[in-house]
């Protein structure tokens, strides 16, 4: 079953893009200040869900770039070591997952996701764009939503996610090392960031956000289940 936010609320997206788009390729984003992102104002020329999109936009270019990318990012991304909220503790020894929550769900048992080279390459770049100065625990839950949607919605698409999650975080920025490890974990090893499925989050302000399920804040970014 699709399912459409609505119209009138946004995603969390960072506005960090510039930073990142400055930086050279294959490095890991430096965060200047804890907490340092804000949510968007809304975009009149989106009002249709649709994400922005930049460059590129075809499989070849993605396939291309990530390749690229591939051979540039051969560091192993060390994990977030960002503050949380006072209801957050890191996860001790446990395995199953990077972070321990209030409301953990026990029948939580997510699918595992496979795509094609062209569906990981600009997953990737959505999950730089939307949290890639947030490290890595920050990155994995980004990503766990972006799976947890893909399982709910019955596709391995990410155009689609994009379209029918309302997500504006760039794609055109070059995924760093800590991106790249939480997508993996996610995606290959099939791990969760919590343990409880995740659908949108947001910082700032949001009425209809906190209508849904709370699961965890994480540097001011609140991530919710929906009720659906």
């Amino acid at each position: 079953m699709m399912m459409q936010v609505p119209e009138y609320e946004t995603l969390y997206r960072t506005e960090r893009k510039a930073e990142f788009e400055n930086e050279p390729h294959g490095e890991k984003a430096e965060r200047t200040d804890k907490g340092d992102v804000r949510q968007p104002e809304f975009n009149n020329d989106n009002q249709n869900g649709q994400a922005k999109l930049t460059e590129p936009q075809t499989s070849a270019d993605y396939s291309a770039e990530s390749e690229t990318s591939n051979a540039a990012n051969s560091e192993t991304a060390s994990s977030n070591s960002s503050n949380t909220s006072s209801t957050v503790n890191q996860a001790a020894n446990s395995g199953d997952v990077l972070l321990e929550i209030d409301n953990p769900d026990a029948n939580y048992s997510p699918s595992q996701v496979t795509f094609s080279d062209y569906d990981r390459a600009k997953l990737e770049r959505l999950v730089m764009g939307e949290a890639g100065s947030m490290g890595y625990t920050g990155c994995a839950l980004v990503a766990q939503a972006i799976r947890d949607a893909m399982n709910l919605s019955g596709t391995s698409s990410i155009d689609e996610i994009i379209s029918d999650y309302g997500y504006y975080g760039s794609t055109s920025i070059e995924p760093n090392a800590d991106v790249k490890a939480a997508v993996s974990y996610i995606f290959d090893e099939n791990g969760s960031a919590v343990q409880h499925r995740v659908l949108c989050f947001y910082i700032g302000s949001s009425a209809w956000h906190e209508t849904q399920n709370f699961v965890v804040e994480l540097d001011g970014v609140r991530f919710f289940d929906m009720y659906v």
